[in-house]
């Protein structure tokens, strides 16, 4: 009830003494305020019966006396309730959802020594980190044991990709002698193997097919979509684009129809332009081939992309000029639905939810979680965060980083 109702309700009468006058217009104001609230409150016909009863058996003077008492006690409880439910509705809603630690996990010294966090598989059994001021050298470690488990999986790497089911890493890795990428695969726990395939700017599996791999290669001035089977079968031509894409990075869609390419630029190869940074993205429309400049190059370069599980908004780190990176978001089919998150401190990671209606991110240290819609999320840490990536369960795997040394972490949701 608000002040405004409240004072449309006040008592405005006057006694005198050894008289009570009523106002009779005050009981039907008050009566028809009640009368929606009347069915809130129950009374049992014995109840009301009893309670009649006895204002019958007062005195004729005071039978109005009494009722005006009955009603506003009946209107103060009323509003008192009321009160009470509003304040526990917000409240709750206010609170959301919090995340506190619940496990803690030691890892390696490649990653506990300033590595950096790169990947979760699919199935969230297994974790792709590089270490610290190793570019291009990936290891791989299983989440239940990381120490016993860390393998050395790849080096030179450009770009990789897990399998559905997580047995698997497809990249291309750019040796130092080499001037056009190769494709390797790597099986769980194991070094890389060459699939022996030239100019492999990019690759990941096939959106259909969990035994089928995907690679872009740029072949007369084309870029050209290839498939290739995991045991090293014949690869097959699956689209030609006449754009001459110099593509480091390939992803799909949740449901396989639209693919992300992130390019540094148009033209050739060689190795100074396999070097560059990304700087623009195309989305390719897998049923009709439409392909669709969705960021165009401007003042800045791009870092990781990432589509949300459930629909088709892209999030993509767009570095300035000054190193500040700014996550954004855009939706493909609604390109003009778009969000700039812009980190107070400098950005260390970030994934979206399982279910996209939320992006968590690293500020500087701080988790820190930008809502789309539902309720709010908080943490109850001042700790270093970095590198979080949102489980399946709701849980949230990072790195804690406590000086200077890291470990895995699990925080946990709470009402």
């Amino acid at each position: 009830m608000n002040e405004r109702g409240r004072g449309n309700h006040e008592p405005s009468y006057q006694e005198h003494p050894g008289s009570v006058s009523t106002d009779n217009g005050l009981e039907a104001r008050i009566s028809r305020f009640l009368h929606k609230e009347a069915g809130k409150i129950h009374f049992t016909p014995a109840l009301r019966h009893h309670i009649i009863r006895k204002i019958s058996s007062q005195h004729p003077v005071r039978r109005n006396y009494v009722a005006v008492i009955v009603i506003v006690s009946a209107a103060t409880l009323i509003l008192t309730l009321s009160g009470l439910i509003y304040f526990m509705i917000h409240s709750a809603a206010q609170a959301g959802i919090h995340y506190n630690v619940s496990k803690v996990i030691a890892v390696a010294p490649e990653l506990a020594n300033g590595g950096l966090l790169l990947s979760l598989d699919p199935t969230e059994r297994h974790i792709v980190y590089q270490p610290v001021s190793q570019s291009g050298v990936l290891y791989t470690a299983d989440l239940i044991n990381p120490i016993q488990s860390n393998t050395l999986a790849m080096r030179d790497a450009r770009d990789m990709a897990w399998a559905p089911d997580g047995s698997a890493l497809v990249a291309t890795v750019a040796p130092a002698n080499t001037v056009h990428p190769l494709l390797a695969l790597v099986s769980e726990r194991q070094y890389m193997r060459l699939l022996g395939h030239n100019n492999a700017l990019a690759a990941n599996w096939s959106p259909d097919n969990a035994d089928e791999i995907m690679f872009a290669q740029q072949q007369n001035r084309k870029t050209q979509l290839w498939s290739i089977k995991t045991s090293g079968a014949p690869r097959t031509l699956r689209i030609s684009l006449q754009e001459q894409l110099l593509i480091q990075h390939m992803g799909w869609s949740s449901d396989g129809r639209y693919l992300a390419l992130v390019v540094t630029q148009n033209g050739g190869v060689t190795k100074e332009t396999l070097d560059q940074p990304a700087r623009a993205i195309y989305v390719m429309d897998f049923q009709t081939h439409k392909l669709t400049n969705l960021v165009a190059p401007g003042n800045f370069t791009i870092g990781r992309v990432a589509w949300s599980p459930t629909t088709y908004e892209l999030a993509y780190e767009q570095i300035g000029t000054n190193q500040k990176i700014v996550l954004q978001t855009v939706n493909v089919t609604k390109p003009d639905k778009h969000t700039s998150i812009v980190p107070q401190h400098q950005l260390a990671g970030w994934s979206w939810s399982t279910d996209g209606r939320a992006l968590v991110y690293s500020d500087g240290g701080k988790l820190t979680a930008y809502i789309f819609h539902g309720e709010p999320i908080t943490f109850s840490h001042q700790k270093q965060f970095i590198s979080p990536f949102w489980l399946k369960n709701g849980q949230i795997l990072c790195m804690d980083i406590t000086n200077g040394k890291g470990k895995l972490t699990l925080l946990t949701p709470q009402k």
